[in-house]
Parts: C-alpha cells; structure tokens; sequence
C-alpha cells in the first residue's frame, strides 16, 4: 500500500547538519596545532546519486568536531543548495566530513530503503517541492526543516527495491551518454580546429 507521508515522519531517519569547516580548520599562519586530517565533502562532490572523488579534499583540523558528521554506508548525503542533488554513500565513502552546505539523512530503519530515498531526493518529484520551499528567497538555500517537511510516496520494500534498481540503471546510462557526448564534441573541435599543426 502506497502511503504519502513527510521525511520526518518515517521512524528510523535522522537530520544531521553539517560542520562549519572554517571553525575546526587549523591556520598555518597562526601555527596552530594539527590534532589531525579528514576529507571532507564539498556540495559540488554530489552528483547523480553518487560522490565524485576526485572533489573530495582534505582539512587538517585543530578543533574536535561531533563524529555524526562523518559519513557512513547508507547515509544519504542532501545538497542544501541548487541542484539539490543527492548522493549514497557507500563503504567506501564512510568517514568523509560534511561541510555546512549539506546535511546527513542517516537511516537506521526498516520503513524505507536509502536507495529508494536517494533516488526519490534526486527526482522531479522532490525538486518541484524543494523549490517551491525556496521560491522567493534571496539565498534559495534548504534548511534541515524544510527537508524534514518534504512529503514521500512510501512504497512497499519490494516496490522500493524496484525504483531503487531502475534509477541505478537510468544513473548507468546517464553516465554513459555523457561519455558519448564528451567524445563527439571532441571530435568536433577537432573538425573545426583543422589540423593547425601542419
């Protein structure tokens, strides 16, 4: 039975919001001691569901920060500004920092699948909600409330296990196209760039 019923509702998701880089960032101008190193995740790491490592950077930190902010396998790490894409994050991807542009959607459920919930954040239907929450703001930034408010159309598991392998599929051929795109534009320039060399 389908059930409409907002993110905050569903029993087991939890909001984490993310760190403010600057405050825990060791300055070495100032000499100040290194307590250690994290990667962290920039918004512009999130695309097509997943993360893009080669964004990924690392912090040398001098403050303590709250380890809820590190990722683990099954998080689902929300863009909070445009495209508002949203990314799975895998065993691979545990342990990343996320910066205060984005939040942690951590699952510990049984109500719903996190591929389900990161194909549904990356779909039209959450997109035209989102934007509907930000329309008319100067800075068009989500909140974790706004997020929380988002209504989902909750499936049974076995439907849920279906949409999240259909958009696994669409991400592969997405992927895919890009790289086909990619290459006839080279091969474009090329004809219109005329061998220079010669």
């Amino acid at each position: 039975m389908n059930k409409q019923i907002k993110l905050c509702d569903i029993k087991g998701l939890s909001f984490i919001g993310g760190q403010i880089t600057s405050r825990i960032e060791a300055n070495e101008k100032r000499d100040e001691r290194v307590l250690g190193k994290v990667k962290v995740i920039p918004p512009k790491a999130i695309k097509a569901g997943s993360i893009v490592h080669e964004e990924l950077y690392e912090v040398e930190y001098k403050a303590e920060f709250d380890e809820k902010k590190l990722t683990k396998a099954g998080d689902i790490v929300v863009k909070l500004s445009s495209p508002y894409d949203a990314a799975l994050v895998s065993k691979e991807d545990e342990g990343l920092l996320i910066t205060s542009f984005c939040i942690i959607i951590r699952n510990t459920g049984k109500n719903v699948l996190s591929e389900y919930l990161t194909a549904f954040c990356n779909s039209g239907v959450y997109l035209s909600q989102v934007m509907n929450m930000v329309s008319g703001a100067k800075v068009p930034m989500l909140t974790i409330g706004k997020i929380k408010d988002v209504i989902i159309n909750l499936l049974p598991t076995e439907d849920q296990e279906q949409v999240a392998k259909y958009y696994r599929t669409l991400n592969e051929k997405q992927i895919v196209m890009e790289k086909i795109i990619s290459l006839e534009r080279e091969k474009l320039d090329s004809v219109l760039g005329g061998n220079r060399n010669a």
